[in-house]
C-alpha cells in the first residue's frame, strides 16, 4: 500500500513514462494482478489507443484504460451495489423541472428564472457541485441559519435546499446518478477482489474533487501501489503554496494527497522527478526556452531563429484567420511531410469556431474532429417531438405544425397528392393566405375551398381552382390523419406511463426508427461516418429518455402541460458524444477540457484579450462573495472566479508547451459580428521571448490582396481566389504571374463548359436583361394584347419588373392580413355600393342625412366585409375593431359626397364604369405597326355629366386611400396615365355611349380616408364638420372655364373653394394657384397619353426587356417593389444605373408635348 508521485514540467513526457512502464509489466507478466489507468472520461479512447498500438500489446485483459465512472460501474457490477436504477444527466434534468413544476408556492429567489432556457441545466450544475463536494440536504438545511442577515443568499438557499432535498427523495433506494455512483463505489472499494493488490496510475488530472480524493484514499488502502501523475515544478515542491504560482492546482493536489496518505498510515514513495532534457522537448531549445520562462519576469530573450518553427499571425476576422489555418497544415502535408494526425487545433471558444470548422475543413477535403459534445436539440428528429407537442400545447399553430412537417417524418398517404416537399410548400402558402391558424380549422368536417380574391365580384371557381381544392385538402387529410389521433390520445391519458407508451407507438406507427436506419446509411456511404452515428445516438437518447421517465414517475398523474415541460428539460439536455471517426485526422479542442499532449503541431487560435485567459462567465446561481461566504461557515464549494482566472494560466501554459516541431498562434482583430478585438497579453510576451521573431502574416481575404498565392490549395477552393485575382486584374490592379499558371492549369485539366468555365464567365458578366427571341415574344403575347393603365405605368417604372409581374407571372406569397390595397378595394366597392342602393331606392346623393351615411356605411361593410380576404374582417376582436374604423370613415366619406353632391351642378352617370370585352363600353383598340393589337381596358371608380348651354361635360373622379395630385411630369414621364386615359376614353365614346358629343370638364381625386383636425381653440360642431368637409377637397385638373367650374362648387362665388382645387377672384377669373386648363392642353395631354400607350405596345411586343427603374425627386422604382431579389439591381455596378427623370414645371411640360405634336406633325 504505497503512494508514488511522477512529478514534471509540461514535456517530460509523463503519460509516456506510464504508458512504457505499463507494457513492461504487460510484457513481464501478462495475467498478472489487474492494472488500472485511470484518466479523464474525455481521454480514455485516445490513451488507450497509445497503450494498445504496440505491436507486441495487441490487447490485455490485465490492463484497463477507464475513468472513475468507468471503474465505479465495474466495481459495483461485482459487488452488487448496481442494483439501482442508473439515472442519467437527462433523467435529473427532467426531474428537477417536474419538482419545480408541481410546487404549489412560489420560490423565493429563482421565481423568475425558473421558465428561462438553461436554468434547468444551471441548477442541475449546481447540485451536482453540492454532491462533489459531499454536502448533503441536511448540511445546506443546518448552515443555513447562519446566512439570515444575508437575505439573497438565505433565499438562494432555501430554493436549492427544496429542490435538492426533493430530489434526493425522488431518487432515495431506487436510482443513482454519476456523483452517487462514485459515493457507491468510495464504500464499495474494500469489498471488491477486482482492486486487492491491483496497480493505479493517475493520469490527466490537475485537481481532484472531494469525491475523488475520498476514492483515491480507499485505493490507497486497497490496492498494492496508486502512481499520480502531476504538472509542476520539482524545484518547488518545498516552496510555500502561493495563490499566484503557475502550478497552484497540481502543487495543492501534491500536498492534499500526501496529508491523506501521511494520515492513512500509507508509505508515501519519493517523488519520481522526470527530466525535461529527455522528454518530447529535447532538442528543441526554442520550446524548451518557452517552457522554462513562460511565467518568469523579467523575461529572458532567446536570440536565436525561430521562425520555422513558431509563427506569429492576426487576421482581420475569424473565417480568414481559419483559411491561413487550413493553408499551412497543407503546407505542412505537402511540403514537411507531416500526418493530419500530428496537428492539433486549440480555440477558447467552440461555439464562435465550430461551424466555420466544420463548414471550410470539409470544403478543403481535410479530415477533422471536433473534440466536444453538442447537444441534439437541433437534429430533425428531435425538431419533430418539440415541435409535436407544440402542436398539442398551442391548439395546432401554424408555425409549430410546419416546423413538424419540415423534419421529413410524416410519411406521405395519397399516392395522387403525395404530401412531399412540394406539397408542404403549398399547403404552407395556402395556411398562410387563408388565416388557418386553430385545430378546429384543421379538422373542421367542410372542406377547405380554394378560391383566390379577385374582387368583390361572386365568380365561380375555375377548373383550376377546384383542381387546386381538392390537392390542398388532400394534403389536409394526411396532416390530420396522423395528428389528430395523437393529439386525442394524448390528451386522454393522464399517467406518464401511458403518454410514453403512445409516443413510442406513434414514432413505430411513423416507422421512424427505419427512417433514421435509412438516413444512417446514406450518411455511411456518402463517408459521413460522425453523422450517420448520430442517428443511431439520437434515437437510443430518446428512448432510454423515455425509458426513464417511466421507471421514475411512470404511473403519476401528471397535467399535460407539465408532462411536456418534463419532456422538453430532457430533449434540451441530450448530447452527441463523438469519438474519432478516422486515424489521420486534425483534433479540435478546447485548452481546459481536453487531454491533447504530444503533437507535433499545435494551432493556437483566437488568441486575443478576454479568451486567453479566459473571462470567466458572469456569475451563476451563487456567486464568488457567497461562495467566500459559505466558506466561511464550513460548506467549501467550488473555486471561486478569480482563482479560475489564475488558473488558466496554467491551461495556456499546457497549450503553448504541447508541441513538440511546430507552433502556430493567431489572433482576430474583428469577431464575427465585427466587433473589435486586441490581441491577448500573451502576444507581448511572445515577442519579449522570441525578439527575432517575424511580424505578424496578415490573413485577409483574397480580394484583399495582391500576394495571394497561398490561396492556391485545392482545384475546389483556388477557383474563388483565381477568379477574384483576375478580376483585380481587370480592374488595372497587378497581378503575380503564377496565377496564369493556375488559370492554364485549369484549361488544360477540366472540360470546356465544367464549373470553372461557368465560374470565370462571371468576369464578364453583366447584370443586364437579355431581349426575349421572336419565337418567344410569339409564345408569350397572343396578337391582340389585353392590358391596363396600370400595366403600362408599371412598363414605364421599370421595365424588369413589367416583365416579372406580366411576362413571367411572378407574384408574392399571399398571407392573411389586410394590406392599404386591400382597405382601397374595399372603399371603392362600399362607394360604389352606396351610390347603387341611392339609385335603386330612387334616391339622390345629395339627400343624404348624416344618419343616412351612418346606415348606409354599416349596411355596404356587413355585405362586403365576409367576402374581402377570406373573412378577414371578422377573424379576430382587432379586426373587428379595425372593420369598425373603416365604417367610420366610409361613413363620414359618404356624408362628404352628398355634401359635395347638394353643391354641385354635377350628377354621377356612371359608377365603377367598366371598358373592356363584356362591359358597359367597349375596349380601346390600338393597333401597333409590328401587326400587334393593343385591347385597353379598365374600371372607372365614376364619372359626372351636367349640360352647359346645350354643351355636355364630363369629369371623372377617382376614389383614393391615399393623398395624391396630378403631378404633369409624372404624366409626362408615363408614371400617371390613368386619369387622362380614362378622360381620353369616355370622350371617344360619349356620342355612343350618351349620344351627343362631350367636353372635357376635369379630372379629380376623392381621398378617402379618416380625417383628423388640428385646431387650437374650441370649435362648435357646425364649425367641426366645415373644417373636415375641407379635408375632403378634390384634387386634380378642372376645364379653365369658370361658368364650367362653378357648376362644380356652386357655393363659391369668389375666393377658394373647398370642394375642387380652384379659387375666384371678383372678376370671376382664376388665381394663379387654382389647377385648370384649357380645352387645347386636355386635348394635348391625350395625344400624349395615346402616344405613350401605342409605345409601351411596341416594346411588349419588341421582347425588349431592360433594368432600367425610374429615380426622381420623391424616389425611385425600386423602393417597393417585390422583385429585387430577382433583379439583383445594385446601382453601383457601371451597367445598373437608375433612369433619372428631372423634375418639370406644368409650362416646361406642356412646351415638351407642344414640341412633341408639332414635330409629328411635320
Amino acid at each position: 500500500m504505497t503512494l508514488r508521485m511522477i512529478v514534471g514540467r509540461a514535456g517530460t513526457s509523463k503519460s509516456s513514462y506510464i504508458i512504457n512502464e505499463m507494457k513492461e509489466k504487460l510484457k513481464k507478466e501478462p495475467a498478472g494482478k489487474s492494472i488500472f489507468y485511470i484518466v479523464p472520461e474525455q481521454m480514455t479512447f485516445q490513451q488507450e489507443y497509445t497503450l494498445f498500438q504496440d505491436e507486441e500489446i495487441r490487447g490485455s485483459i490485465r490492463a484497463q484504460v477507464m475513468s472513475f465512472s468507468r471503474l465505479a460501474w465495474r466495481v459495483l457490477q461485482e459487488t452488487g451495489g448496481s442494483t439501482k436504477q442508473f439515472i442519467s444527466s437527462t433523467g435529473i434534468q427532467m426531474m428537477l423541472r417536474k419538482i419545480i413544476e408541481q410546487r404549489d408556492e412560489q420560490f423565493n429567489y429563482f421565481q423568475k428564472a425558473i421558465d428561462k432556457q438553461g436554468f434547468i441545466e444551471e441548477l442541475e450544475g449546481m447540485i451536482t457541485e453540492f454532491k462533489r463536494h459531499c454536502i448533503t440536504p441536511e448540511m445546506l438545511k443546518e448552515q443555513m441559519t447562519f446566512t439570515e442577515q444575508n437575505i439573497s443568499l438565505h433565499h438562494k438557499l432555501n430554493d436549492l435546499h427544496y429542490i435538492y432535498d426533493e430530489l434526493t427523495k425522488l431518487l432515495m433506494f431506487k436510482y443513482i446518478d454519476g456523483e452517487d455512483q462514485l459515493q457507491l463505489l468510495k464504500e464499495r472499494i474494500k469489498d471488491t477482489k477486482l482492486l486487492q493488490g491491483a496497480e493505479i496510475y493517475i493520469d490527466g488530472f490537475h485537481r481532484f474533487t472531494p469525491n475523488e480524493l475520498e476514492i483515491i484514499t480507499e485505493l490507497m488502502k486497497s490496492c498494492k501501489r496508486v502512481t499520480v501523475a502531476l504538472t509542476l515544478d520539482d524545484r518547488e515542491l518545498d516552496d510555500e503554496l502561493s495563490e499566484l504560482d503557475l502550478f497552484y492546482q497540481t502543487k495543492e493536489t501534491y500536498y492534499t494527497l500526501n496529508q491523506i496518505a501521511n494520515e492513512q498510515d500509507i508509505k508515501v514513495l519519493d517523488p519520481l522527478v522526470l527530466d525535461l532534457e529527455k522528454g518530447r522537448l529535447k532538442n528543441r531549445p526554442h520550446f524548451l526556452h518557452l517552457e522554462a520562462n513562460f511565467d518568469e519576469r523579467p523575461t529572458p530573450p532567446y536570440h536565436h531563429d525561430i521562425n520555422q518553427f513558431i509563427k506569429l499571425a492576426e487576421a482581420v476576422h475569424p473565417r480568414a484567420e481559419l483559411e491561413g489555418v487550413i493553408q499551412e497544415i497543407l503546407r505542412l502535408v505537402r511540403e514537411e511531410n507531416y500526418r493530419y494526425r500530428d496537428m492539433v487545433i486549440f480555440v477558447r471558444d467552440t461555439a464562435e469556431y465550430h461551424d466555420l470548422i466544420k463548414t471550410m475543413f470539409n470544403d478543403y477535403d481535410i479530415p477533422v474532429f471536433i473534440d466536444e459534445k453538442r447537444p441534439m436539440i437541433h437534429h430533425p428528429f428531435i425538431e419533430f417531438i418539440r415541435s409535436l407537442f407544440e402542436v398539442v400545447d398551442s391548439n395546432w399553430r401554424y408555425d409549430a405544425v410546419f416546423r413538424l412537417l419540415k423534419t421529413g417524418f410524416i410519411t406521405p398517404t395519397n399516392e395522387e397528392f403525395p404530401l412531399d416537399e412540394d406539397g408542404i410548400d403549398e399547403l404552407e402558402n395556402y395556411v398562410l393566405e387563408y388565416g388557418i391558424r386553430r385545430k378546429n380549422q384543421w379538422t373542421q368536417k367542410e372542406k377547405w375551398i380554394y378560391k383566390r380574391f379577385r374582387g368583390f365580384e361572386e365568380a365561380a371557381q375555375t377548373d383550376r381552382e377546384l383542381k387546386e381544392e381538392r390537392k390542398i385538402n388532400s394534403y389536409r387529410e394526411q396532416v390530420v390523419s396522423v395528428l389528430l389521433p395523437f393529439d386525442e390520445a394524448i390528451r386522454e391519458k393522464e399517467t406518464v406511463k401511458e403518454r410514453c407508451e403512445i409516443i413510442y407507438r406513434f414514432f413505430e406507427q411513423l416507422m421512424i426508427p427505419k427512417k433514421l436506419e435509412k438516413r444512417r446509411t446514406s450518411f455511411d456511404d456518402l463517408g459521413q461516418v460522425e453523422k450517420a452515428r448520430e442517428e443511431e445516438q439520437v434515437w437510443n437518447g430518446v428512448i432510454q429518455l423515455l425509458d426513464e421517465l417511466v421507471e421514475m414517475i411512470g404511473d403519476e398523474k401528471l397535467p399535460l402541460s407539465m408532462f411536456i415541460n418534463t419532456l422538453e428539460a430532457g430533449l434540451d439536455s441530450l448530447q452527441f458524444a463523438h469519438v474519432p471517426p478516422t486515424i489521420d485526422h486534425v483534433i479540435v479542442g478546447t485548452i481546459d477540457h481536453s487531454r491533447i499532449s504530444s503533437k507535433k503541431c499545435a494551432f493556437l487560435l483566437g488568441v486575443n484579450e478576454g479568451s486567453w485567459p479566459m473571462k470567466p462567465p458572469v456569475d451563476g446561481m451563487i456567486n464568488e462573495q457567497e461562495r467566500e461566504l459559505l466558506k466561511q461557515i464550513g460548506l467549501e464549494l467550488a473555486e471561486s472566479s478569480r482563482r479560475v482566472l489564475l488558473d488558466d494560466h496554467f491551461y495556456m501554459y499546457l497549450a503553448f508547451t504541447s508541441a513538440t516541431d511546430y507552433l502556430w498562434v493567431s489572433y482576430v482583430l474583428s469577431d464575427n459580428e465585427g466587433n473589435t478585438k486586441t490581441p491577448a497579453p500573451i502576444v507581448n510576451r511572445l515577442r519579449e521571448l522570441f525578439p527575432s521573431i517575424q511580424e505578424p502574416i496578415l490573413l485577409m481575404d483574397p480580394d484583399e490582396l495582391q500576394h495571394a498565392t497561398r490561396f492556391i490549395t485545392t482545384p475546389k477552393k483556388t477557383l474563388a481566389p483565381l477568379t477574384v485575382q483576375l478580376a483585380r486584374y481587370m480592374r488595372g490592379y497587378k497581378m503575380e504571374n503564377i496565377w496564369w499558371d493556375v488559370l492554364n492549369w485549369y484549361i488544360e485539366h477540366e472540360p470546356k463548359y465544367h464549373t470553372t468555365y461557368r465560374v470565370l464567365q462571371s468576369l464578364f458578366y453583366e447584370n443586364r436583361p437579355t431581349p426575349l427571341s421572336r419565337k418567344t415574344v410569339e409564345e408569350l403575347h397572343p396578337k391582340q394584347i389585353k392590358t391596363s393603365v396600370s400595366r403600362l405605368e408599371m412598363l414605364y417604372r421599370c421595365s424588369f419588373q413589367h416583365f416579372a409581374q406580366y411576362g413571367l407571372q411572378l407574384e408574392e406569397r399571399r398571407t392573411y392580413k389586410l394590406d392599404a390595397p386591400d382597405i382601397g378595394q374595399l372603399f371603392h366597392e362600399a362607394l360604389k355600393t352606396i351610390t347603387q342602393w341611392i339609385q335603386e331606392e330612387g334616391r339622390d346623393f345629395a339627400e343624404l342625412t348624416k344618419q343616412d351615411s351612418e346606415k348606409y356605411a354599416r349596411k355596404s361593410i356587413s355585405h362586403l366585409a365576409p367576402v374581402l380576404q377570406h373573412h378577414i374582417l371578422t377573424s379576430s376582436n382587432r379586426y373587428r375593431y379595425i372593420q369598425r374604423k373603416l365604417q367610420e370613415v366610409i361613413a363620414q366619406a359618404t356624408y362628404i359626397l352628398s355634401e359635395q353632391a347638394r353643391a354641385s351642378g354635377f350628377s354621377p352617370i356612371g359608377i365603377e364604369l367598366g371598358f373592356g370585352m363584356q362591359d358597359d363600353l367597349p375596349p380601346i383598340k390600338i393597333p401597333l405597326p409590328n401587326g400587334y393589337e393593343l385591347l385597353l381596358r379598365g374600371r372607372i371608380d365614376r364619372v359626372d355629366k351636367s349640360i352647359h348651354n346645350d354643351q355636355l361635360y364630363l369629369r371623372i373622379i377617382d376614389y383614393k386611400s391615399s393623398s395624391r395630385g396630378l403631378n404633369l411630369a409624372d404624366v409626362y414621364y408615363g408614371l400617371a396615365l390613368q386619369m387622362l386615359t380614362y378622360l381620353d376614353v369616355i370622350l371617344k365614346q360619349a356620342k355612343e355611349w350618351l349620344g351627343m358629343e362631350a367636353n372635357p370638364a376635369g379630372i379629380l381625386y376623392f381621398h378617402v380616408h379618416n380625417a383628423m383636425l388640428q385646431v387650437s381653440e374650441k370649435l362648435d360642431d357646425d364649425q367641426i364638420m366645415k373644417e373636415l368637409f375641407k379635408q375632403y377637397k378634390m384634387d386634380g385638373l378642372v376645364i379653365s372655364e369658370q361658368e364650367v367650374a362653378k357648376l362644380m362648387d356652386t357655393q363659391v362665388d369668389t375666393g377658394y373653394s373647398n370642394i375642387i382645387p380652384v379659387a375666384f377672384k371678383k372678376d370671376g377669373s382664376f388665381y394663379s394657384s387654382s389647377k385648370v386648363a384649357d380645352v387645347d392642353t386636355f386635348t394635348l395631354l391625350r395625344e400624349h397619353m395615346n402616344r405613350l400607350i401605342k409605345r409601351a405596345g411596341i416594346l411588349i411586343t419588341s421582347g425588349e426587356v431592360k433594368l432600367d427603374p425610374y429615380e426622381n425627386k420623391d424616389g425611385n422604382a425600386c423602393r417597393f417593389c417585390p422583385f429585387k431579389s430577382v433583379c439583383q439591381f445594385d446601382p453601383l455596378l457601371e451597367e445598373n444605373k437608375y433612369r433619372k427623370l428631372p423634375p418639370l414645371k406644368e409650362n416646361q411640360v406642356l412646351e415638351k408635348l407642344q414640341d412633341l405634336t408639332e414635330k409629328e406633325g411635320i
